[in-house]
C-alpha cells in the first residue's frame, strides 16, 4: 500500500478527513485498475498474528480449492438445500439381547438346588402324570439346601384312597374313599438316612448303623423337632399314599404282589436308602424297610383332606408303608398302622416333605 493507507493495514478502522480522502482516492482507484482481470494473484505475507477470513462463495460460481494455511481449521460448506442426504453408517454397538421367557420356564425356589428340572421319562413313565408335574411350573427333582436331602414333585390330582373289599389281607380301617390332592407339595426320594439326621441333630440313635441307611429309634416328636429345625415337615397320610401308589391301583405300586428285589421286607435288617427300585414317580423303599410316621392322628378312618387330622399330644400317630420285619401283606399302599407319638421302636423311620412355596 501506497504509504498515504498504511494505516489500512494497521487497523480495523481508521478516521480520514476529507481533504486526505480527496487525496488518496485517486491512488486507490489507479490500484484497483492496475491489476488485469486474469492476472496471477500476488502472493502478500500476512502481519504476524493476523488470520485471514474466509472470502463468501459466490451463489453461481463453481467452488475454487483453496488450501488453508496451517493455523486454520477449514469450515464446514452449508448443506445446499435441494441435496440429497448422504448416508452415514453409524458405529455398530451390539448387546445380546435378552431371551424371552419360555412359556413352560420352572418357577425358581429360594430353599432348595434344581437336580432336574423336567420329570425323567425313564422314571416318571405315565405322560399324563409328566404333564401334570410339568403344569405346576415347579422343577421335578430338588435338593433341599439345609440337609442335602433331594426331594421329588408331586403334582396335585385325585386317586382312590385305601383298599377295594377284595384285596388279600385288607384290614378295616383301609375303606376306598377318593380324596383330592389339591395342592403340589415335594415328598423325599427316600427315608431320611442316618447321616443327614446326625448332620441337623447331632448325634444317631439307629440300631443298624450305616451312613446310607434309615434312622430309625426316632419318635413322632423326635422328628417334629428335625422338619423344624430344617423348614421341612412329615407328610400326611393321604400325601403319602398318593405318592407311594404314583398312579396304581394295585396292593403295591409294582403290582398286586411284591418281591424282596423290589422291597426290603421279612429280612434281618435295614438296607441302605435309595438301593430298591423306584415307583413309577421315582420314591424309593416306600414298601418295607422302615415304618414312616405322617403327621396325622390316627382315625379308624382315614381322612379325605389333604391336610392332616390333627389331635391332642398323646394321641397315636399314622405310621405307613411298614418294615424289614413284616410280610409283603403289610407292606401294602394302603396297610395302616399307628403308635404313640414318644415311643421310638427300631423299625420306624421317617420321610420328609414340603411346599414348594
Amino acid at each position: 500500500l501506497p504509504q498515504e493507507m498504511a494505516e489500512f493495514q494497521r487497523h480495523n478502522a481508521f478516521e480520514y478527513s476529507h481533504s486526505h480522502w480527496k487525496l488518496i482516492k485517486p491512488k486507490l482507484a489507479e490500484m484497483l485498475r492496475a491489476k488485469p482481470a486474469n492476472s496471477a494473484p500476488k502472493t502478500v505475507s500476512a502481519p504476524e498474528g493476523w488470520s485471514a477470513p474466509t472470502p463468501p462463495k459466490p451463489a453461481n460460481s463453481s467452488p475454487e480449492t483453496v488450501s488453508a494455511p496451517a493455523a486454520l481449521s477449514a469450515p464446514t460448506p452449508p448443506k445446499p438445500a435441494n441435496s440429497s442426504p448422504k448416508t452415514v453408517s453409524a458405529p455398530v454397538v451390539l448387546s445380546a439381547p435378552t431371551p424371552p421367557k419360555p412359556a413352560d420356564s420352572k418357577l425358581a425356589l429360594d430353599w432348595c438346588d434344581v437336580v432336574a428340572a423336567d420329570p425323567d421319562p425313564a422314571v416318571v413313565t405315565d405322560a399324563a402324570a409328566r404333564a401334570r408335574m410339568t403344569a405346576t411350573k415347579f422343577p421335578w427333582k430338588v435338593r433341599d439346601r439345609k440337609t442335602g436331602i433331594v426331594m421329588l414333585l408331586c403334582p396335585p390330582g385325585e386317586f382312590m384312597m385305601g383298599s377295594p373289599a377284595s384285596e388279600a389281607g385288607r384290614s378295616d380301617d383301609e375303606a376306598q374313599h377318593r380324596v383330592t390332592i389339591t395342592k403340589p407339595f415335594y415328598l423325599s426320594e427316600t427315608e431320611v438316612t442316618q447321616e443327614v439326621w446326625q448332620k441337623v441333630m447331632g448325634a444317631n440313635p439307629s440300631m443298624f448303623n450305616g451312613a446310607s441307611n434309615p434312622v430309625e429309634h426316632v419318635s413322632w416328636n423326635d422328628c417334629q423337632k428335625f422338619c423344624q429345625s430344617s423348614g421341612l415337615r412329615l407328610a400326611t397320610e393321604s400325601e403319602w399314599e398318593y405318592a407311594c401308589r404314583a398312579g396304581t391301583t394295585t396292593a403295591h405300586s409294582f403290582g398286586a404282589s411284591i418281591t424282596q428285589r423290589q422291597a426290603n421286607f421279612g429280612s434281618g435288617g435295614t438296607v441302605a436308602c435309595g438301593s430298591l427300585p423306584a415307583n413309577q414317580w421315582g420314591f424309593r423303599e416306600m414298601h418295607g424297610n422302615v415304618w414312616e410316621w405322617c403327621e396325622d392322628v390316627y382315625q379308624a378312618t382315614a381322612s379325605s383332606a389333604q391336610d392332616a387330622v390333627n389331635g391332642n399330644s398323646s394321641s397315636n400317630r399314622v405310621l405307613r408303608g411298614g418294615a424289614w420285619i413284616n410280610d409283603s401283606s403289610s407292606v401294602r399302599s394302603s396297610y395302616r398302622s399307628s403308635n404313640s407319638p414318644v415311643n421310638t421302636p427300631y423299625l420306624i423311620g421317617f420321610r420328609v416333605a414340603r411346599a414348594p412355596l
